[in-house]
């Protein structure tokens, strides 16, 4: 059985670019039909109808740029609980300390010589403050727990916390899913209008084969637009379960030969700042080395040897402490 391939663009242009220019170039063809019609009958009618109404469903889908916005809303609220997690689990820890003040073990008992490995990772801290609240809440260390002030509803705060931050955790890691699949639809939704754009453009080659200014209100890369597109797509993944290079994937621009890519760090939450050159890349992915206790920021530019595309958009990966 052959392997599903991602669906990659067939144009190189931003997408709002590319849409503009569709409808403009729809709208041409509807004042110029008569004249492609003549020597091209499967340009007749349904087509303009139809090509219409790819540029209509293609406009109605949600924009790369709105379905960042939302996820940054997400991510927020998973910043948000980590830190109430944090919070907690050294107030917990600051009482552990107070009840085993010489014994490192005991005080290994609920996770403090894990905490600076986990305090990044969403599911690693819940799996910490999950263990914290088991050990709190039993007979053993229960009584003197609450003896030295951490009562009963600061200990139950411990499982309220993780209870949430797994739940925000799920809702942000969902929806990343839900973006790959929004960006597929996409994807295949703009890819049909580019078909149909090269479908005229083509034939208008011949239709006003002696009409050079025809000819250029149909051409699909105007003479002095950039060549290449601005990168789509960029990620930042990095498993602090293996640490290793950061791998940053992207979208290939058609015509491009290589890629810079650009880099800042900053205290995790932080924006991104100023960027700063990393290396040249020939292909993606490209694997970059970590600055640990930061966020990670990149961008990237398409090259050739004569044009250099727009920046991507940033993508970013918070890294933990080293182990």
């Amino acid at each position: 059985m052959a392997k599903a391939e991602k669906e990659k663009r067939d144009y190189t242009k931003q997408d709002d670019a590319m849409l503009e220019q569709a409808q403009t170039m729809h709208n041409l063809f509807e004042i110029d039909k008569t004249d492609f019609t003549i020597m091209y009958t499967h340009l007749d009618d349904p087509f303009a109808a139809n090509w219409q109404l790819d540029i209509d469903s293609a406009q109605a889908l949600p924009t790369a740029d709105e379905e960042i916005a939302e996820l940054e809303v997400k991510t927020e609220a998973v910043e948000s609980q980590m830190e109430l997690a944090r919070t907690q689990y050294q107030k917990l820890v600051s009482y552990v300390k107070l009840l085993f003040p010489d014994s490192k073990a005991k005080q290994g008992i609920f996770g403090l010589n894990k905490y600076i490995k986990v305090y990044q990772s969403q599911t690693r801290m819940y799996d910490l403050m999950q263990l914290a609240f088991r050990k709190a809440n039993s007979v053993d260390y229960k009584a003197d727990l609450i003896a030295l002030g951490f009562v009963q509803a600061e200990i139950d705060t411990l499982n309220t916390i993780a209870e949430e931050l797994y739940d925000t955790n799920e809702v942000q890691e969902d929806f990343k899913q839900e973006i790959k699949l929004k960006t597929e639809e996409r994807v295949v939704a703009y890819n049909k209008v580019w078909g149909a754009m090269k479908t005229v453009s083509a034939a208008s080659k011949q239709v006003y084969a002696t009409n050079y200014t025809k000819q250029q209100q149909y051409l699909l890369y105007p003479e002095g637009e950039p060549g290449l597109g601005k990168p789509q797509n960029l990620t930042a993944t990095f498993d602090p379960l293996d640490p290793s290079p950061i791998t940053l994937s992207w979208d290939p621009v058609a015509g491009a030969t290589s890629y810079d890519v650009y880099y800042n760090v900053a205290p995790t939450g932080a924006p991104s700042g100023s960027f700063n050159l990393l290396n040249n890349y020939p292909t993606p992915p490209a694997l970059v080395p970590p600055v640990f206790e930061k966020r990670n920021y990149y961008k990237i530019k398409a090259k050739n040897d004569s044009d250099t595309s727009p920046y991507s958009d940033e993508a970013w990966a918070d890294i933990p402490a080293s182990a």
